[in-house]
């Protein structure tokens, strides 16, 4: 892992790995809540960093990656 970033209440903390992988743990008990992948696999994430103001994840390689949570219908 290379990079990682705490959401603003400090509860999440995501880090990039250098296979294009996020790992998403939560901060109090260091579970593993989520990893997500990119596109290209052999990318390295450079940057990883919340929004202070959504719940909204950045990443970076080469290219720029935003990150949504999935949106429940019901």
């Amino acid at each position: 892992m290379i990079l990682f970033s705490l959401n603003i209440c400090q509860m999440i903390s995501c880090s990039g790995s250098t296979d294009g992988r996020v790992h998403i743990w939560r901060t109090t008990d260091g579970e593993k809540l989520a990893t997500l992948s990119t596109d290209n696999s052999s990318d390295c994430i450079q940057c990883v960093r919340f929004n202070p103001k959504s719940f909204m994840l950045a990443t970076a390689t080469t290219n720029m990656v935003f990150w949504l949570p999935p949106v429940d219908d019901d």
